[in-house]
C-alpha cells in the first residue's frame, strides 16, 4: 500500500468519527429534559426513568460540561429526549446517584438558551391544591416559623400522581439566610411504605425562592391527599423599624405529572405570619411559671407563649419528665446552624442549645420523624 493510498485512508477514519461526533447528542449532567437549565423539573423526568437502562456513555463525568451521547437507549420521554439523558453519571443505569451526583450537584446551572419550564397553575376551588399552614400567627426574630404542606383535599385529590415539582417565594428581608429547611413527612400517603419516593429540596437566599420537587419511583400512579412535608424559616434580627411586619410563604408555579408525564393543574395558596418585636427581659418577666402551649411546646411563663402567639395553653410542662422548667432560657445565645436534634418530647429543634434553652432534658441526634429510606436533600444555596 502507497503513502498517498494510506493517507486517503487515514483521512476517510477521521472524517468518518468527525461526523459521528457531529451527529451525537450533547448532553449537559443534570439537565434531564435539556432545556438548558437544571432545576427540580429534571428531577420528575429523572423518577420516571429511574431503574432503566442502557449503554454506558464513554469517557463519562458528572462535571458541568457538554458531553456526546452516541448511542440512544430505547426509550424516550415526551418531546423526543432519550432516557439516556437522565444517566448523568454514564454508567448505564439510572439510580439514586444521578439524582445526588448531577442534579443536585450542577443545581441552577445552565447552558445555551434557556427553554421555560411548562408549568400548570391551576384554579382555586377547580384543581387540587398545594395548603399552607403556619403553626403560629406571629413570631418574634431569632424564632422558627414551621408551615406544614399539604397536596389536595377529600373534596379536591390529587389523582394519579406520580410526582410534583413546585416553587415557594418568601421575602428574603424577614428570613435569615442558610435558615430555610424542609422536612418530609414520614409514611406519607404518596408513598405508605417510605421506599418508593424521593425528594429535592433547594434554596435561593438571594431571590427569596425555594424549589420543592417529590417524585415516586416506580412508574406508577396513586390517588390521595394529606400531608407531605414542612417547610422551617427561621425569623432574621429585623430592624425594629420594620415592624411589625409579614413574612409570607407564597405558591408560585407548579407542575404535577402521571406516570406517562401528562400535567395536571394545580390551585396555588399561600401562607402568612406577622413578624413582631422581640420579646425581652422588659417585655417579659423571666418568672418561672411554665405553661404547656397546644402545640406541644412548653414556654417558661404564659408571656412567653402569647408572644409567640399561642393563645391555647394549660398550666405546668408538656412532656412531663422530659422538660425542666429551670433550665429554660428565652436570653440563650444560641446559634442557628442547623444540626438538627430530637427532643424527648418529639420535637426538633435546629440545635443541641436550642434543644437546652428550650429545657429539654434529653435529645437524640438528627430529626425526629427522619425517613431514611427516602432521599432527603435540602440544601441552602446563594448564587
Amino acid at each position: 500500500m502507497n503513502k498517498t493510498t494510506t493517507l486517503r485512508i487515514l483521512s476517510l477514519v477521521l472524517a468518518m468519527g468527525l461526523l459521528q461526533h457531529s451527529h451525537a447528542q450533547m448532553l449537559w449532567p443534570g439537565d434531564i429534559n435539556n432545556n438548558g437549565i437544571v432545576n427540580g423539573v429534571d428531577v420528575l423526568f429523572w423518577g420516571i426513568a429511574y431503574n432503566n437502562g442502557g449503554a454506558p456513555r464513554p469517557n463519562a463525568t458528572t462535571n458541568w460540561e457538554a458531553q456526546p451521547v452516541t448511542q440512544m437507549w430505547s426509550e424516550y420521554f415526551p418531546g423526543n429526549v432519550n432516557y439516556a439523558f437522565a444517566d448523568g453519571d454514564g454508567n448505564g443505569t439510572v439510580s439514586m446517584a444521578d439524582l445526588s451526583s448531577t442534579i443536585q450537584a450542577n443545581y441552577n446551572l445552565t447552558h445555551g438558551l434557556v427553554t421555560p419550564e411548562n408549568y400548570h397553575n391551576g384554579q382555586t376551588g377547580l384543581d387540587a391544591p398545594i395548603l399552607l399552614e403556619s403553626a403560629v400567627a406571629s413570631a418574634t426574630p431569632g424564632m422558627r416559623v414551621d408551615i406544614k404542606i399539604s397536596l389536595g383535599t377529600d373534596v379536591l385529590p390529587a389523582n394519579l400522581f406520580h410526582g410534583i415539582s413546585f416553587t415557594m417565594r418568601f421575602n428574603e428581608e424577614f428570613v435569615k439566610t442558610n435558615g430555610v429547611f424542609f422536612q418530609a413527612a414520614q409514611d406519607a400517603w404518596y408513598d405508605p411504605d417510605g421506599t418508593n419516593s424521593a425528594h429535592l429540596f433547594k434554596v435561593n437566599d438571594n431571590t427569596g425562592l425555594a424549589e420543592l420537587t417529590i417524585t415516586r419511583l416506580n412508574q406508577s400512579n396513586v390517588n390521595g391527599y394529606g400531608y407531605i412535608g414542612t417547610i422551617s424559616l427561621i425569623v432574621d434580627d429585623v430592624p425594629a423599624n420594620m415592624l411589625p411586619g409579614l413574612l409570607k410563604l407564597q405558591v408560585e408555579n407548579v407542575k404535577m405529572i402521571d406516570a406517562n408525564m401528562n400535567t395536571y393543574a394545580v390551585a396555588r395558596t399561600e401562607a402568612s405570619v406577622e413578624v413582631v418585636q422581640a420579646v425581652t427581659t422588659n417585655t417579659c418577666p423571666d418568672v418561672i411559671a411554665p405553661v404547656c402551649g397546644a402545640n406541644g411546646v412548653t414556654y417558661l411563663n404564659s408571656c412567653y407563649a402569647e408572644a409567640a402567639g399561642v393563645t391555647d395553653y394549660t398550666e405546668g410542662v408538656c412532656f412531663g419528665g422530659c422538660i425542666d422548667p429551670e433550665q429554660m432560657n428565652p436570653t440563650a445565645n444560641c446559634n442557628y446552624n442547623y444540626q438538627p436534634v430530637c427532643g424527648c418530647n418529639g420535637i426538633t429543634y435546629v440545635n443541641e442549645c436550642v434543644a437546652s434553652a428550650n429545657g429539654v432534658t434529653s435529645y437524640t441526634q438528627g430529626p425526629c420523624n427522619a425517613n431514611n429510606n427516602c432521599a432527603s436533600l435540602s440544601v441552602s444555596i446563594a448564587n
